[in-house]
């Protein structure tokens, strides 16, 4: 969703960078009508339950918050739950691509819950361990 407002140029009112500017009433306007069509993108996206637990929010931000408190905190039962997957994925009679495709994506989705904090000075040590981490990662989809 987040790509989808990114391309769009709406990122900014989910993420609330981008304020109702309350002395242009014109601009005032035209901060309601994206809003609002942001909102209605939002509402499409989701699930109809999910949908019923936002559907009262008035600004697209307060929709962004509510999904965001709701969603991030099952990341334990997220990863436990790729992981499983990642375990259980057989070839069967598939073609090696699509054996190897389903599994990176499900690597990709792990990976992408466990981000490391960034890192501003690379040292040496730095380097050495984010080379045995590499590897320890390669390791672990071997196996």
């Amino acid at each position: 969703m987040r790509i989808a407002h990114a391309t769009k140029l709406k990122l900014s009112f989910v993420q609330g960078t981008f304020p109702r500017p309350h002395d242009d009433p014109i601009k005032d306007d035209m901060w309601d009508t994206c809003n609002s069509m942001v909102i209605a993108w939002v509402q499409n996206s989701v699930s109809e339950s999910v949908g019923k637990f936002i559907l009262f929010l008035d600004y697209a931000r307060e929709m962004w918050t509510e999904l965001k408190q709701r969603f991030c905190l099952s990341n334990g039962s997220r990863k436990y739950r790729i992981n499983k997957e990642i375990y259980e994925v057989k070839q069967n009679h598939c073609a090696v691509n699509e054996y190897y495709t389903k599994l990176r994506s499900l690597w990709i989705e792990l990976e992408d819950m466990n981000q490391l904090p960034k890192i501003n000075n690379m040292t040496e040590e730095i380097i050495l361990f984010l080379q045995a981490l590499t590897k320890q990662k390669e390791e672990q989809r071997l196996f």
